[in-house]
């Protein structure tokens, strides 16, 4: 098993242990691309982008980054496992398609956030930019969750 293998494998440990998600059954594969190809992807316009995980099996991380020897680029990693469990367990699926990705990309970030923390890695992590889901859904009405919806952060 390759260092970023065993990296992967810890990190999907990690956050399916703080989300509680059930784990996949295969792991993604990590692809480094360059920021301009990564930002036409991800963004289709220029935008401060480190990962994508587009859905599908395989995570994008900025050719830049080395998740090996850098712990800030581990966290990007974690990140987008998170979207990786998140895809697998069917999670944020029951609102708004912005709703849903405002979810999954508050508790993405909360779980890289917690798991930085933990490494001693404090303070900002991209740039003064506010988080991404902050404001983006308030003209798209929310449905109702079922009672039954114990899915999500608190």
């Amino acid at each position: 098993m390759t260092q970023l293998a065993e990296i992967v494998a810890e990190l999907l440990l990690f956050a399916q242990s703080f989300t509680g998600y059930a784990p996949a059954n295969d792991r993604p594969d990590v692809v480094f691309v360059a920021q301009a190809e990564l930002q036409r992807q991800a963004c289709k316009t220029p935008c401060e982008v480190f990962g994508w995980y587009p859905y599908g099996g395989k995570i994008f991380l900025d050719e830049r980054l080395n998740p090996v020897l850098n712990i800030k680029a581990r966290g990007v990693l974690l990140h987008e496992l998170v979207h990786y469990l998140q895809e697998h367990n069917s999670a944020y699926e029951d609102n708004t398609p912005c709703m849903n990705w405002a979810l999954r990309e508050r508790e993405a970030y909360r779980v890289q956030a917690s798991w930085l923390a933990r490494q001693n890695i404090f303070g900002a992590l991209y740039s003064s930019a506010r988080p991404p889901w902050s404001g983006v859904c308030r003209d798209e009405p929310a449905k109702t969750p079922p009672a039954t919806d114990a899915t999500g952060p608190g």
